[in-house]
């Protein structure tokens, strides 16, 4: 390999046949080196022609694989909103995609309906298993009553019998006082001392 000449740029390496992932900037041309005062060399505006249109073609070229890139992303996005599965976003979440109204009335109506077949269930099912428990489980003991206690209670029995004999005469007499203070009581003729009527 020879030197490069002074007064001419290196040749930039050619442009690899792989697509890039993401558009990149496209490279400012290097500037020709100016000899002389001001002046250009015929050469070095071929190599800077050379250099601009290969920086135009370069940019072209990304500017199609943007476009590219934009076409399969919305593409991309179009797809996940039609299928059924969580779309990854680029901040590492998922996005659902949105359901329908017919399949949110269904999923409701689903809910309220086991809403109100278990509030039916546990309303008739829970007397039912007491029921049954008291049926199948042991029968109650019967309750033994102490013999001081039997005592006690036929003693407050007829202390009660007592008191409501005592009552019934107090209201029997309290009728009778009130029918004489309303005069409707004849009073009993008292006997004559003889002991005996006359003739």
């Amino acid at each position: 390999m020879s030197a490069p000449q002074q007064g001419s740029t290196p040749t930039p390496p050619p442009a690899t046949a792989q697509a890039p992932q993401a558009p990149q900037a496209p490279q400012a041309p290097t500037p020709a080196p100016v000899t002389g005062g001001g002046t250009m060399t015929p050469q070095q505006r071929e190599q800077l022609k050379t250099d601009i249109r290969k920086a135009v073609q370069d940019a072209a070229a990304n500017a199609k694989e943007a476009a590219r890139l934009a076409r399969e992303a919305r593409a991309d996005a179009a797809r996940a909103q039609s299928s059924s599965t969580p779309v990854v976003d680029f901040s590492g979440g998922t996005l659902q995609p949105p359901m329908d109204p017919v399949m949110i009335k269904n999923m409701a109506e689903n809910i309220s309906n086991a809403f109100f077949i278990t509030v039916a269930v546990i309303a008739i099912g829970v007397p039912l298993v007491r029921a049954l428990g008291r049926r199948l489980g042991p029968a109650p003991a019967a309750v033994q009553i102490p013999p001081q206690m039997t005592q006690q209670l036929e003693r407050i029995e007829q202390a009660v019998e007592a008191m409501a004999i005592e009552v019934e005469r107090i209201s029997e007499s309290q009728r009778f006082l009130t029918k004489l203070q309303s005069g409707n009581a004849e009073p009993a003729a008292l006997p004559r001392p003889g002991g005996g009527a006359r003739g």
